[in-house]
C-alpha cells in the first residue's frame, strides 16, 4: 500500500545509495491461482497470456523501464552447441503435450534433437490417433483434472496400450506413470486410463513424495548397457498420489535412496520396453538420461529390423 510504499523509499534513501526505479503495488489482479502442487501451470490455464500482457502494462504503469534498461548490463550469453549425434535413420519421438501433460524441460527435448530424434507432438485429450513414432515420452502433469476427457478418448488410450504391448520404447514421468496406470481416483471420482500399469491410482489429501529424491539404477533396468549401476541419480518427485494394486511391487528400475519413489524403497516401473517413474529426471552431464533414452530406441529400432 501507500503508507508502507513511502516507508520503503525513505529507508532506501537513508541507508543506501541504491535507486529507487519503481514499486508494484499489491494489486488483485495479480493474483496467482494455487492448488495441491502450487501453481497452476501454462499448458493449463487457458488465460496465461492475457495475464502475461496485463502484468506487463502494471509493471510499465509502477517502474520505470528506461531508467532500469539504461542502468543494466545486458550480458552475452556463451556460443555454446552440443554435438549432434549422427544416426543412420532419424528416430521419432511422440512427446504427450496438452492441458494434462506439460511438465518438460525445454532443453532436455532440445537435446533428444540434437540426439538425431524428431519429435511430434500429440494431444492425450483430443487426439484420435498416435502420430507414427518409434517411441513415446508422456511426462508429468495433472491428470486428475482432466479425468473425464482423458477417459473419454477411448481410442488414443487403446492404441498407446496396443504401443505398449507390442514392446516399443515408453518413458513416463509422473503423471504419465498415473495415465499408464488401470484408472485414477480424485474426490470420489474413478476414470478409466490406458491400462498397462496393473494398478489404481488414488489421489491423496497430503504429499506422498515431494522434493529431491535419489535413485540408483538396478541391474535388470530395460535402458541396459547404457547405465552405469553403481551411479546415484539426483532428480525430484511432487505428488500427491499412491498406487494400489500389484504394481506397487511390480518389476522395478531403480532402487530409492532417498525420496519415497512408488512404494518407499523403489521406483521406475518396467512394463516389456516401457519405464514409468514417479521421480522427474533432468538431463545432465552426471546423469545422461536423454542420451541413455536416445539409445535405447535406437537398440530396440535396430533388433526389430533385423527381426523382420
Amino acid at each position: 500500500g501507500p503508507r508502507h510504499e513511502a516507508k520503503l523509499i525513505a529507508a532506501v534513501k537513508e541507508y543506501t545509495s541504491l535507486t529507487v526505479l519503481g514499486v508494484v503495488p499489491k494489486l488483485s489482479k495479480l493474483y496467482l491461482e494455487e492448488r495441491h502442487l502450487g501453481l497452476v501451470p501454462q499448458n493449463e490455464a487457458q488465460y496465461s497470456q492475457a495475464y502475461i500482457d496485463q502484468t506487463s502494462r502494471l509493471v510499465n504503469e509502477h517502474v520505470d523501464i528506461n531508467r532500469l534498461l539504461e542502468r543494466s548490463t545486458i550480458l552475452k550469453e556463451p556460443e555454446t552447441q552440443e554435438a549432434i549425434v549422427n544416426r543412420a535413420t532419424l528416430l521419432k519421438i511422440g512427446v504427450a503435450r496438452d492441458r494434462a501433460f506439460g511438465f518438460y524441460y525445454p532443453d532436455d527435448l532440445e537435446v533428444m534433437r540434437q540426439q538425431g530424434a524428431e519429435l511430434f507432438f500429440f494431444d492425450t485429450l483430443n487426439d484420435q490417433q498416435l502420430p507414427d513414432v518409434d517411441a513415446l515420452f508422456i511426462g508429468g502433469g495433472f491428470p486428475e483434472m482432466q479425468l473425464d476427457e482423458l477417459q473419454k478418448n477411448i481410442t488414443l488410450r487403446a492404441q498407446i496400450r496396443r504401443f505398449v504391448e507390442a514392446g516399443n520404447p515408453v518413458y513416463a514421468e509422473c503423471g504419465g506413470l498415473m495415465y499408464l496406470c488401470g484408472d485414477i481416483t480424485f474426490k470420489g471420482d474413478t476414470a478409466d486410463m490406458v491400462g498397462v500399469i496393473d494398478a489404481s491410482v488414488e489421489m491423496t489429501d497430503k504429499p506422498i513424495g515431494r522434493g529431491y529424491a535419489k535413485i540408483k539404477a538396478r541391474s535388470e533396468h530395460i535402458w541396459g548397457a547404457n547405465l552405469n549401476q553403481n551411479q546415484q541419480v539426483c532428480c525430484h518427485e511432487f505428488h500427491y498420489s499412491t498406487l494400489k494394486g500389484p504394481a506397487s511391487d511390480a518389476k522395478m528400475a531403480y532402487e530409492v535412496e532417498r525420496g519415497f519413489g512408488v512404494n518407499g524403497r523403489t521406483d521406475g516401473i518396467m512394463v516389456n520396453n516401457m519405464l514409468a517413474t514417479y521421480c522427474h529426471q533432468r538431463h545432465t552431464e552426471n546423469n545422461p538420461w536423454v542420451t541413455q533414452f536416445i539409445n535405447f530406441i535406437q537398440t530396440m529400432k535396430s533388433t526389430n529390423h533385423e527381426n523382420i
